[in-house]
């Protein structure tokens, strides 16, 4: 929810930060629900002969019903982010590709001075 707008929101630099960030919160919530409905079952309720103590303004406890639909959230929230990765991924992918190429372009050429592959760029951009 809140993650994902932040990363919207991030430059496209520190974009993988933000969503590595967004995943690994997202991760430590599922786990705290995870460990909440550990704790709701493992719970006993008190003997009926101790009184319970009187509430205090406090929350209720979550229902098993209700921490199943906030992890079914977000693990869906979870494919996204990682969807989101992988896309980047095959971006960075090309990009390597496409660099690997050139690099072999000017390894396979004759070039003398790093002036010769400026100059070589420069008249590929010109139309002549």
């Amino acid at each position: 929810m809140k993650a994902r707008q932040e990363i919207m929101a991030s430059s496209s630099e520190d974009n993988s930060n933000e969503i590595q960030k967004a995943i690994f919160r997202t991760m430590e919530e599922a786990d705290s629900l995870l460990d909440l409905l550990i704790i709701n079952k493992t719970d006993v309720p008190p003997p009926p002969s101790v009184p319970s103590p009187k509430p205090s303004g406090s929350k209720l406890p979550k229902t098993d019903q209700n921490v199943i639909e906030e992890l079914h959230t977000i693990n869906i929230q979870l494919k996204k982010l990682i969807k989101q990765l992988m896309n980047e991924l095959s971006e960075k992918d090309k990009q390597i590709a496409g660099l690997k190429s050139r690099l072999k372009f000017y390894e396979g050429s004759n070039f003398s001075t790093p002036s010769d592959i400026w100059e070589s760029q420069d008249s590929n951009l010109d139309p002549k």
